[in-house]
């Protein structure tokens, strides 16, 4: 194999160089995500005993060929890897991929996850996801539990856009992040404008919308539903002064179910005093 060059982008030499189990990049629209799974591919693949394999996964196997694959096979033939077949299947089925890393040749399992249960009972040593945010959590917790062939250090790499604070992706690489297993890196797609067609930018701010350009070029946590913009929850800047609970007086909640934009969703937590005001207003504490 001829020596490659690559000059890495700051966000994605922090995936080439990280030595966590599971690695999470976060990404706006061509920062450079699926680049950098070809890349981080490769130097799995260098490392991978003979007989040890690999996988390769997508939502579908549209996205799968016509995307991830279509971009491993054009980084591996510009860098000089041997590959076989030397060219991605033309339908949507599942494919097996053998790379020559200088010693042996890696099978690589290319495989959608819309029918993830057919993977039970494959074994792995690493594996790559692309755009996990269409993916089902028990499709990522069952390729987990594939991740175990003790031939070699076992890896992942899930690359995506982001998506609303309530998903999946959120609960574990934001409120249960564990750093001893788990790198969780993000990247604008202004952190690789300069690969980019002049003006690609500022033609996506012009058409997404505030909330849909925070997430997909920002790469910023931020709820969408069509339309309708609900913003996440922030303590600091929702909760306007600290209550306390008294106990045995009534609790009153009130919920504005607000949905357009500037106009955020809305609860109100009171207690009602007993009695009435000198105007015969509801006391509310």
């Amino acid at each position: 194999m001829k020596q490659i060059e690559y000059n890495a982008l700051p966000h994605q030499m922090k995936v080439l160089n990280s030595d966590k189990k599971f690695i999470f990049m976060g990404g706006g629209v061509g920062c450079g995500k699926t680049d950098v799974g070809s890349l981080w591919s490769l130097v799995k693949i260098l490392d991978t005993p003979n007989d040890v394999r690999g996988l390769i996964c997508a939502n579908s196997y549209s996205q799968l060929i016509d995307s991830t694959l279509a971009n491993v096979y054009k980084n591996f033939k510009s860098w000089g890897v041997k590959l076989d077949p030397p060219e991605p299947p033309k339908t949507h089925r599942p494919f097996n991929l053998r790379v020559f890393n200088g010693k042996n040749w890696v099978e690589i399992m290319c495989r959608s996850l819309d029918n993830f249960v057919m993977l039970s009972g494959v074994e792995v040593g690493w594996w790559w996801a692309d755009e996990v945010f269409q993916t089902k959590r028990n499709a990522i917790d069952l390729l987990n539990a594939r991740l175990r062939d003790t031939r070699m250090k076992n890896q992942s790499l899930m690359t995506t856009t982001l998506d609303d604070p309530g998903t999946w992706m959120y609960e574990m690489f934001v409120d249960n992040h564990n750093s001893d297993l788990m790198e969780v890196l993000y990247a604008k797609t202004y952190d690789n404008e300069k690969n980019l067609p002049a003006g690609y930018i500022d033609a996506l701010k012009s058409t997404y919308t505030e909330q849909m350009f925070r997430r997909m070029v920002m790469s910023e946590w931020v709820a969408l539903d069509g339309q309708a913009i609900y913003y996440a929850f922030s303590r600091e800047s929702n909760v306007t002064e600290d209550a306390e609970y008294q106990e045995g007086i009534p609790i009153l909640w009130s919920l504005d179910f607000n949905i357009g934009k500037g106009k955020p969703a809305s609860s109100c937590l009171c207690h009602i005093k007993k009695g009435r005001g000198v105007n015969g207003e509801v006391q509310l504490e």
